[in-house]
C-alpha cells in the first residue's frame, strides 16, 4: 500500500529510496538528513517492511509533500523492500539510504554535479563514509572510509569489484533509472548481502564513479548492521559464488580466490568442516599459491582462536608504531 503524498507533477531529480523495519527511535533522524539536503527536487520514497512499532505515526509527523510512503502487509526482506522503492520512483537518479545512517547535507548537490556532467556510460555512482559510534555522551567519531578502484580496462571491471566487494547502498549508491532495465532489480532470494551482489551486476554493464568526499553519515549502535556478523559473511560469499559461478570458472585465479575468502569466513566462525572444504577448493584451483598451503595449515591447527590471536598481535604492532612514531 503507498500513501502519496506528492503532488508535484514534475519529476523529480532525485528518488530517495528509505527501507524500514522497526526502527521507529532512529528513522527520524535518517529522514531530517534528506529533508535538509542543500539540493530540494528530490522525492523521499519510506518503504516500510511491516514494522510492528510506530513507524507509520512517526512518518505521519513529517509534513512535507516529498515524502511518499509504501507499507508492506508482510515482512519481505532489504531487497524487496528497495525494489518496492524502485518501481515507485519517479527521479532521473536512484539514491539509497539506510534507515539508522544519514546523508551529510551537501549529499544530492555534490552527487547531481557528478552524475549530470558524467558519459551515459557511467551508471552509477558512490561516495566516502564517516563512522560513528552513538554513545550515551553524543557521537564518537570512529573512522573515514573511501574506495576507488584502481586504473583497469572496461573488461576487468567485473574482476576488481568481485575481489574487493568493497561498495554497498551505505555508501550513498546513486544510479542512473535506466541501469535497472538493464541488469535488474535486488535479488529477493539473498536475505543479506543483496547490494553486494547487485552492485557486482550493474559493473559488468556499466562505470562507476566514486565520490571522493564523505557524504554519507554511518552510525554504529547496540542491533546495527547485523548484517556484518561473521557467519553472515561467509553466506554471502557462499551465495555470491553459486550465482556467478559460470563467470568465476573460467578464470582459477579468481575461483580460488573466492573459495579461500568463503573458506577463511567459515574457519573465523569456527565452522571448521565447512572452512577446511572450501579452503581446499582454493589449493586446487591455485596449487601454487605457496601462502594459502600456509595459511590453511595455520587455521587447521588453530582455528578461529588463531584468526583473533592474529587480530590482536596485528593490532598491537599497530599501536607500537604508531605510538613510537615521532
Amino acid at each position: 500500500m503507498e500513501n502519496n503524498n506528492n503532488n508535484n507533477k514534475q519529476s523529480p531529480v532525485f528518488s530517495i529510496i528509505l527501507p524500514t523495519f522497526n526502527r521507529d527511535q532512529l528513522l527520524p533522524r535518517a529522514i531530517k538528513s534528506v529533508l535538509v539536503q542543500t539540493f530540494v527536487n528530490f522525492e523521499l520514497i519510506i518503504v516500510d517492511d511491516a514494522s510492528a512499532d510506530n513507524t507509520t505515526g512517526i512518518i505521519k509527523k513529517f509534513a512535507d509533500p516529498r515524502i511518499r510512503y509504501c507499507h508492506h502487509a508482510n515482512n519481505s526482506g532489504a531487497a524487496a523492500a528497495r525494489n518496492s522503492g524502485i518501481r515507485l520512483a519517479k527521479g532521473k537518479y536512484i539514491s539509497f539510504l539506510d534507515d539508522d545512517d544519514e546523508y551529510l547535507p551537501d549529499f544530492l548537490t555534490e552527487t547531481f554535479k557528478r552524475m549530470n556532467g558524467a558519459p551515459e556510460s557511467v551508471g552509477f555512482t558512490w561516495t566516502g563514509q564517516s563512522f560513528v559510534e552513538d554513545t550515551v555522551n553524543g557521537e564518537k567519531r570512529v573512522s573515514d572510509k573511501h574506495w576507488k578502484p584502481g586504473p583497469h580496462r572496461p573488461q576487468d571491471r567485473y574482476k576488481i569489484f568481485l575481489r574487493s566487494m568493497n561498495i554497498g547502498t551505505g555508501w550513498g549508491l546513486t544510479l542512473r533509472r535506466q541501469c535497472f532495465d538493464h541488469v535488474g532489480f535486488f535479488d529477493e532470494s539473498f536475505r543479506v548481502g543483496e547490494d553486494t551482489e547487485f552492485i557486482l551486476r550493474l559493473c559488468e554493464t556499466f562505470d562507476g564513479m566514486p565520490i571522493p568526499e564523505n557524504l554519507v553519515k554511518v552510525h554504529s549502535h547496540s542491533g546495527s548492521h547485523l548484517f556484518n556478523s561473521i557467519i553472515q559473511q561467509a553466506e554471502i560469499y557462499d551465495k555470491i559464488l553459486q550465482k556467478h559461478y559460470i563467470k568465476l570458472q573460467h578464470d582459477s585465479k579468481l575461483l580460488s580466490y573466492f573459495h579461500y575468502k568463503i573458506g577463511w569466513w567459515y574457519y573465523y566462525a569456527n565452522n571448521r568442516q565447512k572452512g577446511r572444504k572450501y579452503l581446499i577448493k582454493a589449493l586446487q584451483a591455485d596449487p601454487f599459491k605457496m601462502k594459502k598451503w600456509l595459511i590453511f595449515s595455520y587455521l587447521e591447527l588453530f582455528g578461529s582462536g588463531g584468526i583473533l590471536l592474529q587480530r590482536r598481535l596485528s593490532k598491537r604492532i599497530l599501536d607500537i608504531y604508531t605510538n613510537a612514531a615521532p
